[in-house]
């Protein structure tokens, strides 16, 4: 006979006192009894063991995550379906328009430039409506300069949201000197067509040799 489940011996003792004295036609019932025992003492010590290793495993994931913040330069803000800023985590002071912990418990919309606001409360609630990401870009002026930003909104569980802001000044700023110097270039060979015309005339009646080249 297989040990008895100690809690199921106390029961038995207390309530019939010496457990050898029970009828025979009872042995069967303690039985599965003791089996049932057994069982879920079995089965209490697998889902401890799981919920060991699952906070184990979210304890590393929520160490993974704090360094991916820390290692990039982005601000990133858990804020609810009203916009309001729950939590914020700043990667770079240049992203902010105000400190990090005075930011948490304000709404986003309320961000000083009101057309970027009306933009923010546009992007949450198609978020929130389509279930899928959003991005937006808009330009603020802080310490008398003009800083571009990229925002990207996802959502997230219970009808919050995470923004993750990056500033992308430099980049705006490289595709506007791009785009200068292309237009500069343009504008040089709009101003000079006669000299054009004339290098093709003269390559067309001069017999092809090396010093006959565009001038």
């Amino acid at each position: 006979m297989k040990d008895r489940h100690s809690l199921l011996s106390r029961q038995l003792k207390r309530y019939f006192g010496d457990a050898a004295l029970l009828p025979n036609e009872w042995k069967p019932f303690i039985e599965a009894v003791n089996d049932a025992y057994l069982e879920f003492d079995d089965d209490r010590c697998m889902l401890e063991r799981s919920l060991e290793l699952s906070s184990q495993e979210l304890l590393q994931s929520n160490s993974e995550m704090r360094a991916v913040i820390k290692a990039f330069p982005d601000l990133f803000m858990w804020i609810d379906r009203e916009g309001k800023i729950l939590d914020c985590k700043e990667g770079s002071a240049d992203n902010l328009f105000l400190p990090a912990h005075q930011l948490v418990g304000k709404r986003i919309q309320n961000i000083p430039e009101k057309s970027v606001g009306e933009k923010f409360e546009q992007a949450i609630r198609r978020v929130q409506q389509e279930h899928t990401m959003f991005s937006l870009e808009y330009s603020l002026i802080l310490n008398d300069k003009q800083h571009y930003y990229e925002s990207r909104i996802l959502p997230l569980i219970e009808d919050q949201c995470l923004c993750i802001v990056r500033n992308i000044t430099e980049r705006k700023e490289a595709e506007k000197r791009i785009s200068n110097k292309a237009k500069n270039s343009s504008g040089n060979s709009m101003r000079n067509p006669g000299r054009r015309k004339k290098s093709i005339v003269l390559c067309s009646i001069l017999p092809p040799t090396p010093s006959c080249c565009m001038i």
